[in-house]
């Protein structure tokens, strides 16, 4: 695999991830954007993401109670570390 330790697994069940986390510490973004709503989890090396065609899902919402209710750290941008501090 190229990249290495820079890739992360993503994979297509969410089922799948949540066996996978157990007590890993996770990652969770929600993009929006026009009624479309993106969600993105990471757990170590692997990772998730689905589009939503609305806010009131019960799949996303079902993910964003697992993400907060294991503590998962939410992400609302990212940046290169070289860029962050000026």
């Amino acid at each position: 695999m190229e990249g290495g330790n820079n890739l992360v697994n993503i994979v297509d069940d969410w089922e799948s991830l949540t066996l996978y986390a157990k007590e890993k510490q996770g990652f969770y973004q929600l993009i929006s954007e026009d009624s479309k709503f993106e969600v993105r989890v990471q757990v170590g090396r692997l990772a998730f993401k689905r589009v939503f065609e609305g806010g009131q899902d019960e799949t996303l919402n079902g993910i964003l109670d697992f993400c907060r209710n294991h503590h998962y750290i939410q992400v609302t941008e990212s940046t290169r570390k070289e860029r962050f501090f000026k």
